[in-house]
């Protein structure tokens, strides 16, 4: 619960997802002018992402969206508050940076075979605004797709290439949104985290074991990532 999380850590608490019960297998569940409480409580989140980084100046901000475990709804998450920020006419793309897996990729049909991130990051394309897919919602959120799945990921993201394309993008949007791994299960998150100016770690209810929070405090206390702050899905 969010109480046992501000109890057990010092480290910043976003805010809350509500559980929504849904027929649809739609992985954006955010509509324009929405007044639903998943709705209500990513604006929340926006605002609260606002007013814990005050300093940044110029350009695109930078948000990683990680996690402790497989199936806390990251994805979920960076799909959905990609979403809310472009219905308030901000200009945002998420990046499916799984680049072993491509969850968000998956989920939103498009698939792993289309060129997506690893293709330029291995160097076959040169132009990542090439690559830029539209959500299928209403057009405000671009998407781009993580691509072939690459035998070297790791590699791919250590490279000069990935600064490029950041920087590159951070010109034409406001928010650029990076649905990554879980932290810890593979090294790709932490390679990531160099470009982010803000990270959300997501837990979700029910999932997490307590006697694994000292593990987060710690990853908190030891800057590994920019502005880390919880989000209780």
């Amino acid at each position: 619960t969010k109480k046992e999380l501000k109890e057990a850590l010092t480290v910043p608490f976003l805010g809350e997802i509500p559980l929504v019960k849904t027929k649809s297998k739609e992985l954006i569940v955010v509509e324009e002018n929405s007044t639903e409480p998943i709705c209500e409580a990513l604006k929340i989140v926006h605002s609260n992402l606002e007013f814990m980084d005050t300093e940044h100046k110029g350009g695109g901000k930078v948000i990683m969206v990680t996690s402790v475990n497989q199936d806390a709804g990251k994805t979920f998450i960076a799909a959905n508050l990609g979403m809310s920020m472009a219905t308030v006419k901000e200009k945002v793309v998420v990046i499916d940076l799984d680049l072993r897996k491509g969850t968000l990729t998956k989920r939103l049909g498009i698939g792993t075979k289309r060129l997506g991130v690893s293709n330029y990051l291995g160097g076959m394309e040169d132009n990542i605004f090439d690559l830029i897919h539209p959500s299928n919602e209403n057009g405000l959120l671009d998407i781009i797709p993580s691509g072939t799945i690459p035998p070297n990921p790791a590699d791919l993201l250590k490279g000069n290439r990935f600064d490029k394309m950041i920087e590159d993008l951070k010109a034409k949007y406001d928010y650029i949104l990076l649905d990554t791994p879980p932290f810890g299960v593979v090294v790709d998150s932490q390679l990531c985290a160099r470009a982010a100016d803000q990270t959300i770690y997501v837990l979700r209810s029910g999932m997490v074991d307590k006697r694994f929070l000292p593990e987060i405090q710690e990853l908190y206390d030891s800057g590994k990532m920019n502005h880390m702050s919880i989000l209780l899905n």
